[in-house]
Order: C-alpha cells, then structure tokens, then sequence
C-alpha cells in the first residue's frame, strides 16, 4: 500500500512542484523574520517570542494563497476549520491529493494526530526525503 501512495504522490508533487512549496516556505520565513526585526516588541519578553510559530502559520498560509492564486503552486488554496471550530488550516488540494501544512519539531518529523488528518488520510508520507 505504502508503495502505491508514494508513486501517486510523485506524480503528484514532482521536483518542481516540490521545490515551488519549498520556496513557498523560503518566503514565509522570510516574511516573519523580517516583521520580528522590525517590530523589536516581537523579541522583549517570551510572551512576543511565543508567537513566533504563529506568525510563520499566518505568514505561510498567505504566501501559500498567493502562490496558488498566481499559478506558480498548481493547487487551490482554502482555510477549513477544525472539528471544533476553534481555528483553520491549510488545505492545497490538487488532482486525487490534498496538502495540509503542519508544522512539526524536527525535519523528516511527521504531523502529530488531529482528529481532521486522522478522518481522512490513511498515510502520511514526507515529499522532500530525496531533494
């Protein structure tokens, strides 16, 4: 089985498009490294460094939308609320596939359980272990 999900998801998501979403994500960081330099309040307590994360969510989910709207990511963009409707994610859905973004502690880490990925996906496999 796992052998069929990773050659969908190939398809699916080329180097082309897996570099897109890697420089998707360049342009984040940099979105909200730049706004923490600049707004120094940001950094002045643990409260503001708190919300960093949040600020990269935020900052990732725009350039996400942008980037979809535009065409250089080939997905639409939506924002779905959570099961309890306390706060939205990030849904890429192209042709059979649909990309959440979630953010994990280490690199090759996979998502923790939610209730909303554990409904609908079966698997979860990394796309960049070979880039």
């Amino acid at each position: 089985m796992y052998e069929y999900h990773e050659a969908k998801l190939r398809v699916a998501f080329p180097k082309e498009v897996c570099n897109a979403i890697r420089g998707m994500f360049d342009e984040a960081y940099t979105i909200t490294n730049e706004l923490i330099q600049r707004e120094k309040w940001l950094t002045e307590n643990p409260v503001g460094r708190d919300i960093r994360p949040d600020i990269l969510r935020a900052a990732s989910a725009r350039t996400a939308q942008l980037w979809c709207s535009k065409g250089i990511l080939p997905f639409h963009c939506s924002f779905p609320t959570n099961s309890i409707k306390n706060c939205h994610h990030v849904e890429l859905n192209g042709e059979g596939v649909i990309l959440l973004m979630a953010r994990v502690d280490a690199p090759n880490a996979i998502p923790p359980s939610s209730s909303f990925r554990d409904n609908i996906f079966d698997i979860n496999i990394p796309l960049f272990l070979n880039m």
